[in-house]
Parts: structure tokens; C-alpha cells; sequence
């Protein structure tokens, strides 16, 4: 998923490895290099053996000086992710994370306190708490994500407490509430929304908050579609409806597309339609591709990219994000990508 809020990458990619969707296309070399700058974001663990004996000052010294290869290296490729793709959606997300590396660095580079402990909160105690709260969280994985996200929000909710001034808790929380139920996540991204978090953070809330509060509730919209079709979701009950929100630069994008196809294929004459909403900016290329992938649904474009006027209106932060409309107009689901064909038929047998 490509996301506009850089922190929430603070996740192990491993940590929800067992409930990862495999690709089926090949990622732009834009979104590999991203891919590998939100890897260089988690910070190098101590060693376990940190938790029964306290490090020596070489010890300490060494991890320290391991932590600021890695802070320098994420910073490098930062800039260098920036510098090279200065259009590309996640640029000033580079830029970002370039500046909040620099910062670490900074840190990294002062004498430690006593000559064993750093003052900055970033040091070996929080460290030392997140290695345990996303090995927690690992452990849990044979119990089903439920579970793992239950681990984590606890994890999250006690790093917020001992760690108030670092965003890695809050991104945490944040993190759950975007992969929890629609009550779990509209209660976490309202607390989040009120609470002392970073402000992107609370912005990001609020948008999730904008999301869940279209559950269960009328869709409206109407435009004319980028190969000139009028569309009008008022004239369209009866009919199940996927709103995809979408953009062709977007590699996880492409590759839920042969599931969203499949879909279209077997459903479509028993009354399931396609509404995409894309985030390009280039026409030229998205009519391109629509024709080179046979995609026969209407199209949503103005050029706007994340200020998609539509994606606006309903707070998405990231894409792919599928919404399922049922036959009465109403948003019955706003994370349809988890067994899309079994949704649709479910709200095909509908009355």
C-alpha cells in the first residue's frame, strides 16, 4: 500500500508477513527504492542480552556507532530518492524522512551522558522497548492478525505513555486503527484525532475518522467519467458497486488490478460495476494504460494526483483503497481488497 503519511512504514515489514498479499507485476525501480528506505527507517535492536546485564561503555559506544551508520545510510538514500524522482508522490515524503534522519544523526553524534547513556529518549531504552513490543507482537502471529493487532495497540498505548515524546506509538496506534474493524477504527482515529500526537498524525486521524463515518451511509457522487460517460451513482442502485481509488504509478495498485478484473469478468452480468478514481496526474499515461490492461469501467480523473478532488472528499490517504457500495447506494465496506469476489457475491444475494 502506498500511503501519503511516511511513519506508518515504522512497521516491521516482517511482522505481518503471514497475511501479505503477493505481487503479481513487477514494482516500478521508483517504489523498490521507497521500499528500501522504509526498511532503513527501523532502527538496529540491542542485543537481547541488554535486558539481564547492563552494556559496557564499549558496548554502549559500539551500538551507537552502529546506529549512526544506519541513520546516516537512511538519510543518504532519502536525499538521493528525492534528488532523483522530485515529482514522484512520496518525494516530499523522502524529504521528510531525510530531515528527521538528520536530526537522529545530530543526536547520535553528541557526547552520551556519564559516557554510557544518551539524554535524547531514542536511546537504548526505547529501543530496547520496541525490539520487545514487535517480538510480542511476532509471537502472536500464529493466533491471526486479530491478534497481532491487539498485541500491538497495548504495545503502542505503553510506548505513547513511557515515550509521549516519540511518534513511533502514536504511528503504531495508527497502524491498528487502519487494519482494524470499522468500530475499532473509527473509536482509535478519534482518540488519536484528540489526543497530543504529532499533528500529521492527528491530520492522517482525521481523514481515517472522515472514512469510517461513511460506513453505512449513502454514496454520493456524479462526474463525467475521463472518456466522457456520465456517471451518477444515484441512477445506479440495484447494481453493487466497487469504488477503486487508484493510480497507474502505484505498484500495489497494479497488482491487486488481475483480482479487480477477475472480479469484473465473473460478477458483472449478475450486476456488480467499477468506478475507479484516479490519483495520476499525467492523462496521456492513464488512458494508456486503461487500454493496454482492457479495463472497461469508467475513470475518474483530474489530473490533481493525491488532491483527487473525490479522494478528498472521503479522506483517503492511501491506495489501493476499495469501497463496496451496495444495491441501495450505501458504503458497506471501505477495505474490500481481502476477498473482493466473496464480498460482491455476498452483496449480490442481497435483496
Amino acid at each position: 500500500m502506498i500511503n501519503r503519511f511516511f511513519h506508518l512504514s515504522l512497521l516491521l515489514p516482517t511482522l505481518l508477513l503471514g497475511f501479505a498479499e503477493e505481487a503479481t507485476k513487477p514494482v516500478a525501480p521508483a517504489d523498490q527504492a521507497w521500499a528500501e528506505i522504509e526498511k532503513l527507517k527501523i532502527a538496529p535492536a540491542p542485543p537481547a542480552s541488554w535486558n539481564q546485564k547492563a552494556p559496557t561503555k564499549e558496548e554502549h559506544d559500539a551500538f551507537k556507532a552502529e546506529l549512526l551508520k544506519a541513520a546516516e545510510k537512511a538519510a543518504a538514500k532519502s536525499k538521493e530518492f528525492h534528488t532523483t524522482y522530485p515529482t514522484h508522490p512520496k518525494a516530499q515524503d523522502a524529504r521528510n524522512t531525510e530531515a528527521l534522519f538528520e536530526k537522529r544523526i545530530a543526536a547520535l553524534k553528541q557526547p552520551s551522558e556519564n559516557g554510557s547513556k544518551q539524554k535524547d529518549p531514542g536511546s537504548e531504552a526505547f529501543q530496547r522497548r520496541h525490539s520487545e513490543m514487535v517480538e510480542a507482537a511476532k509471537q502472536k502471529q500464529p493466533e491471526g492478525m486479530d491478534a497481532v493487532l491487539a498485541q500491538l495497540e497495548q504495545g503502542a498505548r505503553d510506548l505513547i505513555k513511557d515515550f509521549p515524546e516519540r511518534e513511533e506509538g502514536y504511528s503504531y496506534l495508527l497502524m491498528v486503527a487502519s487494519k482494524s474493524t470499522a468500530d475499532k477504527g473509527l473509536l482509535i482515529a478519534r482518540e488519536l484525532a484528540a489526543s497530543n500526537a504529532p499533528d500529521q498524525i492527528k491530520s492522517h486521524a482525521k481523514r481515517m475518522f472522515k472514512q469510517h463515518e461513511s460506513l453505512g451511509k449513502p454514496l454520493t457522487m456524479a462526474f463525467t467519467a475521463v472518456d466522457g460517460t456520465a456517471v451518477d451513482m444515484a441512477k445506479m442502485k440495484g447494481k453493487v458497486v466497487l469504488i477503486d481509488f487508484w493510480a497507474t504509478w502505484c505498484g500495489p495498485c497494479v497488482a491487486e488490478l488481475p483480482k479487480v478484473k477477475k472480479a469484473y469478468a465473473e460478477l458483472h452480468r449478475k450486476g456488480f460495476e467499477i468506478i475507479g478514481i484516479s490519483l495520476d496526474e499525467d492523462k496521456a499515461a492513464l488512458l494508456k494504460f486503461i487500454k493496454s490492461e482492457q479495463m472497461p469501467w469508467a475513470q475518474f480523473f483530474d489530473g490533481n494526483g493525491w488532491k483527487n478532488s473525490i479522494a478528498q472528499e472521503y479522506g483517503i490517504h492511501s491506495i489501493p483503497a476499495m469501497w463496496l457500495v451496495d444495491k441501495q447506494g450505501v458504503v458497506r465496506d471501505i477495505n474490500a481488497r481481502d476477498d473482493l469476489v466473496g464480498k460482491v457475491q455476498k452483496l449480490l444475494a442481497e435483496k
